[in-house]
């Protein structure tokens, strides 16, 4: 779970932002492990790919596409979902939701 929420944490920090927030909150049978950013933010199209495996939009800088499609991976796995709300210019939102009955490794 750890490396999730710093892979989290990673991909807002290598998207421009220069404030990162995180947070957990419990919701009737989830938990809701948040990453809010002030980065560049995402396109509804590049929302589409994010969590694909090796999509990347920072070829320039080696970015191997993994990060997201871990994370994603992780989620599906717990029996969980990823939820992503962004908008160009204005940063993201990256939440990773789990059952709340799951035993997290």
């Amino acid at each position: 779970m750890g490396q999730a929420l710093r892979r989290l944490v990673d991909n807002a920090w290598q998207a421009g932002a220069t404030t990162v927030c995180m947070g957990a909150e419990c919701v009737d049978d989830e938990v809701r492990f948040a990453v809010r950013d002030d980065g560049h933010g995402m396109s509804a199209e590049v929302r589409s790919q994010v969590g694909e495996p090796f999509f990347t939009t920072r070829q320039a800088e080696g970015g191997r596409g993994l990060g997201l499609f871990f994370v994603r991976s992780l989620a599906h796995q717990l029996g969980g979902h990823l939820d992503i709300e962004s908008t160009p210019g204005a940063g993201s939102s990256v939440s990773l939701v789990l059952p709340s009955e799951v035993g997290v490794p």
